[in-house]
């Protein structure tokens, strides 16, 4: 083969791999900016001590509640993909990303069924519905995907679950994290009023 040809070959090659490679980290990186100004404004921020108590559980016992909850809180995701396709466009000409409605319901099953009576390792299939929610972040944050204030507080909810999860080596970061979730679904219960105050004050007390 011409040596010129090969040469060219190889230079193609080697540029196709670093768009890649810088590709999926600019957009890690997106998403890591997206989830700092999301947590930012948690609603822990303005709670009395003593309205987050959840941030003092023994992990497992923390990852537990905001599985719970995102649970509970999971028929306004799934109402929302019954009115509406899960999708995005990086640009206004390009392609549609869809989003799997599965996706949260998924997490949180692969959350369970890894936890038992511990918390959970990094395992394979929970890093995969980790990375899933990667480009949809970043999306939200460019203003190319929009969601109402309730579907957008259980998709965040369950994403930072995911994230202590991938987090778990930063104690303080995990725990964070997992109060977030918490606070997050608190938050889209009250506004779609799945369940009372009262009944959501007496699912809370039982993990006091």
């Amino acid at each position: 083969m011409n040596t010129g040809l090969i040469i060219a070959i190889t230079a193609i090659t080697g540029i196709f791999l670093l768009y890649r490679f810088f590709r999926g980290s600019f957009i890690k990186q997106k998403a890591a900016q997206l989830s700092a100004v999301i947590n930012k404004h948690s609603l822990s921020d303005d709670l009395p001590q003593e309205e987050v108590w959840w941030a003092l559980l023994d992990t497992p016992v923390q990852l537990e509640l905001a599985v719970a909850l995102a649970r509970k809180a999971l028929p306004v995701w799934k109402k929302y993909g019954e009115t509406h396709e899960p999708a995005y466009k990086n640009s206004p000409t390009g392609p549609s990303v869809r989003i799997s409605i599965s996706l949260l319901q998924t997490s949180l099953e692969e959350i369970a069924k890894a936890s038992g009576n511990r918390f959970p390792e990094n395992n394979k299939s929970i890093m995969g519905c980790y990375n899933e929610f990667v480009a949809p972040l970043v999306a939200l944050q460019d203003g190319n995907w929009t969601l109402t204030y309730p579907v957008k507080k259980i998709f965040l909810s369950v994403y930072n679950i995911l994230k202590a999860i991938a987090e778990q080596e930063n104690i303080t970061v995990m725990k964070t994290l997992l109060s977030l979730s918490i606070n997050q679904s608190l938050d889209c219960l009250d506004m779609c009023k799945l369940y009372s105050r009262e009944e959501i004050k007496s699912f809370l007390h039982s993990y006091r």
